[in-house]
């Protein structure tokens, strides 16, 4: 009786522990390469962000930006090699400015982040690994771009019987991440108080093509075929939801800057 006891609570320990055991062979062989490219989502309004980290023994450095502002912050911290957290502090010109505490899992890293280091206000960050060998490399040459253009619009108001014009601008921000890949913010902001905005990362599908598909089934395609320009084209059904009244995402921006 005291062996099969024994067993059993043998064996439920080693049950225990195998996701314990799973993890870390998991992160051993992850932590094989030493640099990773993330990209994903960021705090309560999941803004885009993209992370670049390089594991040396114990100690992780990098960097990281909003896809939005295109300014990256700098990362410096820890890492427990048996168990995949990593602590990292974030700062922008020598200043500490934030604080990350997470997991490094073999497809993402996930944790919190805070402004402060006690994690009183902490955020949620869930980001995915970017599948490729040559992203450290591209990223760190910030390919930084911003298109844009304004126009004129229009809209019917039944209660005057009229045309009511105003002024739209598109702002496309891109970065590429690799040969593959870039992120992209999109915003459409109309002088009447509508406003729209999709981010995320879209794939190269030839030399001038890219696509955008989000979890919801909105497409985005753009056409980079001029230098000095890109083609958006949307699927409206779909890409709807990402904006309020006479919002588009169908246009054609001109490059402004090279960041």
């Amino acid at each position: 009786m005291f062996m099969k006891n024994f067993k059993i609570k043998l064996s439920l320990v080693v049950f225990a522990l195998i996701p314990f055991l799973l993890l870390s062979s998991l992160v051993s062989a992850h932590l094989i390469k030493k640099e990773f490219i993330y990209q994903g989502k960021l705090g309560d309004y999941q803004n885009q962000v993209v992370m670049h980290l390089e594991v040396e023994e114990d100690s992780v450095t990098g960097s990281y930006y909003y896809s939005k502002h295109q300014k990256k912050l700098q990362l410096k911290g820890v890492l427990d090699r048996s168990n995949g957290m990593v602590v990292l502090t974030e700062s922008y010109k020598g200043v500490a400015t934030g604080y990350f505490k997470g997991v490094l899992f073999p497809s993402k890293i996930k944790g919190s982040w805070s402004a402060t280091k006690n994690f009183e206000d902490k955020q949620k960050f869930e980001l995915d690994l970017v599948n490729t060998a040559t992203s450290a490399e591209i990223y760190r040459q910030n390919q930084f771009r911003r298109y844009l253009n304004t126009f004129i619009n229009r809209s019917y108001d039944y209660s005057t019987d009229s045309y009511d014009f105003y002024e739209v601008s598109d702002i496309l921000n891109v970065n590429f991440i690799d040969k593959l890949h870039f992120d992209f913010y999109y915003s459409v902001n109309g002088s009447n108080g509508h406003t729209g905005g999709i981010q995320g990362v879209a794939k190269m599908i030839n030399k001038n093509n890219a696509v955008f598909i989000s979890q919801d089934g909105c497409e985005l395609k753009f056409d980079f075929a001029n230098k000095n320009k890109v083609v958006i084209k949307a699927t409206a059904d779909k890409c709807g939801d990402y904006g309020g009244a006479n919002i588009i995402f169908d246009n054609t921006l001109k490059l402004q800057k090279k960041l």
